[in-house]
């Protein structure tokens, strides 16, 4: 149920004791109230980092195909369409120039592609159905406890 064992033990005291069925179920339903909100936070939380990691994953996608063969203090200051305005944020930190240097314009080319953008879709594709189920990202693998 989600409940650590103190928590069981102080819900069974409190059922226990409890003088009035309605008061032992007012209580409970307060703790499942409180235990709903907990839950629904955390997968908030999940769905921002799965969103942030896809982005992530989507920004580095595009460095397969990097046509330097230089140093990684070099990504700093790529010029490389990633198709995106600014590096995603769990990128960030990463790439933050230590000097503290702009990073150069993205050019757009005349046909009005970006040079070496690669659309998410490209690389994460959700079979139908599957959205609200809970999809599995690139290298992702059914677990044991997975039905």
């Amino acid at each position: 149920m989600g409940f650590s064992l103190l928590e069981m033990r102080e819900v069974l005291q409190e059922w226990w004791t409890s003088d009035l069925g309605p008061d032992a179920m007012d209580r409970l339903r307060g703790l499942f109230l409180a235990k709903l909100r907990d839950t629904r936070d955390a997968i908030d939380r999940s769905r921002q980092l799965e969103r942030e990691l896809m982005e992530g994953l989507a920004y580095l996608e595009t460095c397969k195909v990097c046509p330097t063969h230089e140093p990684v203090s070099t990504c700093v200051r790529c010029s490389q369409d990633h198709g995106m305005q600014d590096e995603p944020a769990l990128l960030k930190g990463l790439m933050t120039d230590p000097q503290g240097r702009a990073r150069p314009s993205r050019p757009a080319r005349p046909d009005g592609e970006r040079p070496g953008f690669v659309r998410l879709d490209a690389i994460v594709r959700t079979p139908p159905g599957q959205e609200a189920a809970g999809h599995r990202g690139p290298g992702e693998q059914k677990g044991a406890g997975d039905r």
